[in-house]
């Protein structure tokens, strides 16, 4: 029995180095694993960054499917990370690169690896470009779509701009 090839959402930010680049190498790394398909990619977006003081985040939303289970394609974007040479510093610090599973189909789980990530709709560096690729998807937990969240987060510490247009696939 085949398995079931799902509609997910993976975050990507970087504030180290050419952040730009890391998000783009990501994204390739991403397209070539056999088991994962890159449908869309979002615009990158600079962002201020949430927690401690340090650089502007780029960030953006690729839209993927694949018949990993959560578990292994969050194994996997861990594999790119170490690939790219992230590096584990503090709670929300500086990072080369970091992945982020946003939603895997309608899943819905906590634990190890929440789902959706639990907090996808407080964050203009998620909403905003993820609105960008589906502003209608709805939030297996409440319902309502990606453009409600984004039309009510108006946080003005968040700071957010349009870097420049994402990659061509």
């Amino acid at each position: 029995m085949a398995k079931k090839v799902e509609r997910i959402f993976v975050g990507l930010g970087s504030n180290v180095g050419h952040r730009g680049r890391f998000l783009v190498r990501a994204l390739r790394k991403l397209g070539q694993s056999s088991s994962v398909c890159v449908v869309n990619v979002s615009p990158f977006y600079e962002t201020s960054p949430v927690g401690p003081r340090q650089r502007s985040f780029l960030n953006a939303v690729a839209e993927i499917r694949s018949a990993l289970s959560p578990d292994e394609l969050l194994a996997h974007l861990k594999s790119i990370e170490t690939d790219l040479g992230r590096r584990r510093r503090r709670r929300w610090g500086p990072r080369e690169i970091d992945l982020d599973l946003l939603f895997f189909g309608r899943h819905r789980c906590e634990g190890a690896l929440d789902l959706p990530h639990p907090r996808w709709k407080e964050r203009k560096f998620v909403l905003w470009p993820l609105s960008d690729l589906a502003p209608r998807f709805r939030d297996p937990i409440s319902g309502r779509t990606v453009a409600h969240f984004r039309a009510k987060l108006t946080d003005p510490s968040q700071s957010i701009k349009l870097y420049r247009r994402g990659p061509s696939l």
